[in-house]
């Protein structure tokens, strides 16, 4: 859905911000190397679709916050 310039843009945003962030993502190496800087903690997740199979997976929280 997302192109690595659109993350690079949120980023850019989100280390510009006045107060506090909290994202959650696919944790995927070229996430890690754009959101490079800010605090990541790994999560393990479950994905699933109505009763269809259920998918294992990384996910990171990514969160930041600047001084006002």
């Amino acid at each position: 859905m997302f192109g690595r310039d659109d993350y690079r843009a949120l980023a850019k945003v989100l280390g510009n911000i006045k107060g506090r962030f909290l994202l959650s993502i696919n944790d995927v190496p070229e996430i890690r190397a754009t959101f490079d800087g800010f605090a990541m903690e790994e999560m393990q997740t479950t994905y699933s679709v109505s009763k269809g199979q259920r998918i294992s997976a990384g996910e990171l929280i990514i969160s930041g916050s600047t001084a006002t």
